[in-house]
This record gives C-alpha cells, structure tokens and sequence, in this order.
C-alpha cells in the first residue's frame, strides 16, 4: 500500500510539472481590462501527457493547474480508466457527454452521466472509468 500511495503521488507531482508546461503554451493571455473570453473549438489543442492513460485527452481552457485555479475539458474514450490518484486542491467535474463511474476512497462508487457533477475532497483518492467516450471540464 505504501508504494502505492508513493507512486501516486509522483505520478501527481509529475503531472503538475507537465501541465503546467502544457497550460503555459495554451493559456490565454489574460485581459487586464477583464474583457470576456471567448476561445474558438480547436481539435489541435488536445494533448496528452506521459503519465496519463493514452485514452484521456485535454485541453487548458483557463489557467494553470500546476500554478493555481485552472479549467480543462478532458476527452476520455469508452472503457478508459483513470487510475487512482489525488490532487492537491479539490476538484471539481462537470459531465457534458457520456456515462462513467467514480470511485471514491472511503466512500461508495457514483454512477455520473450527461449533466453530472461530481466534487471531490482536496487529496480525496479517487479514479475514473468511462462506460462509453465521455467529455467533462
């Protein structure tokens, strides 16, 4: 369980380091006069990172999330699984498409679909498996 627990957590810091590399060159410059954002549909923004199942894709909407507050929409093809892992602030997913289920360390697995919203706990254990392709930020 130990080296479980250490190897998550490498696995975590190790994609804070890469996305905030990844977020840097898809960020947005902000707006100091705090004019709305408005971002095209690009398919080109979507990446992956080494340390991520190749079935999850992403895109850095807004922020960096290896700096602070950040919003992704991430792209996960059916049957992928996201294995256990934490994050440091909460997180927060909101379901555009698809069916998946979210299992929860000391607490029962939820079924989300289209509309779902899920909050997860600051360093809460936690993984993701999608029945069917599904898209969330």
């Amino acid at each position: 369980m130990m080296i479980t627990n250490l190897r998550t957590a490498a696995i975590a810091g190790f994609m804070m380091a890469a996305l905030s590399t990844v977020g840097a060159a898809q960020q947005a410059a902000p707006s100091p006069n705090r004019n709305a954002v408005v971002q095209a549909r690009d398919p080109s923004r979507f990446g992956g990172l080494p340390v991520l199942p190749q079935c999850l894709s992403f895109a850095v909407e807004r922020g960096n999330p290896a700096t602070g507050p950040s919003m992704l929409l991430l792209k996960l093809t059916s049957g992928c699984v996201v294995p256990w892992h934490w994050h440091t602030a909460r997180e927060e997913l909101m379901f555009i498409d698809g069916q998946g289920t979210v299992d929860f360390a000391h607490f029962p697995s939820h079924d989300v679909s289209s509309g779902g919203y899920v909050l997860l706990p600051a360093k809460g254990h936690h993984q993701l498996t999608c029945k069917t392709d599904c898209v969330f930020f």
